[in-house]
């Protein structure tokens, strides 16, 4: 490429909203650089990049210690093979407020959502510790179905499991329970 990777990139900015870079600036860059699209040999090559988010990064919201620095070796590592790379793929992990693992999906004995990282068993919602306000019967059978192998017959697992691989989704026609198994 003709165009330096510090002009395209300002690596001070990664996980910051004022990048001194702006995006009209790099579409100008990109239009005067003429890449060549990657052959079109059969070879295809697909950069996925998961949930590269500012609230991943170090210091933010839910941040991940070396996630700045692994961002910008990303970028680094895009400049460097832009001729190979065909297609780039970008997930970004986003929850709706209205779902299982929030608080105000559930009420305790008291009305009181529960607090931050609460655990939630099936026994919990069994003997009235943990109500759900919404799809009280899909909540059970979440509880149900991200049990840990019990030590006893009494044992269910908790509400903070991850949402279920595509092959274990549990089927239901509430748009706020596909959101959570969309996730």
């Amino acid at each position: 490429m003709k165009t330096p990777f510090e002009k395209i990139v300002d690596i001070n900015a990664v996980g910051r909203a004022d990048n001194s870079v702006g995006i009209g600036e790099l579409f100008s860059l990109a239009e005067a650089e003429r890449t060549a699209l990657a052959p079109e040999n059969g070879a295809r090559t697909l950069l996925l990049a998961v949930d590269v988010q500012r609230d991943f990064m170090d210091g933010g919201v839910l941040g991940v210690n070396g996630a700045l620095d692994d961002v910008r070796r990303l970028t680094r590592f895009m400049y460097d093979n832009m001729e190979n790379i065909t297609e780039i793929a970008v997930t970004m992990d986003t929850h709706a407020p209205q779902q299982i693992f929030h608080p105000c999906w559930w009420r305790g004995e008291d009305g009181a959502a529960p607090a931050p990282f609460t655990v939630i068993t099936k026994d919990d919602l069994d003997l009235g510790r943990w109500t759900p306000l919404f799809e009280p019967k899909e909540s059970a059978a979440y509880l149900v179905f991200w049990a840990p192998p019990a030590k006893s017959a009494s044992v269910s697992g908790p509400i903070t499991a991850s949402p279920a691989p595509p092959a274990r989704r549990l089927k239901t026609s509430s748009p706020t329970w596909r959101t959570f198994f969309q996730s």
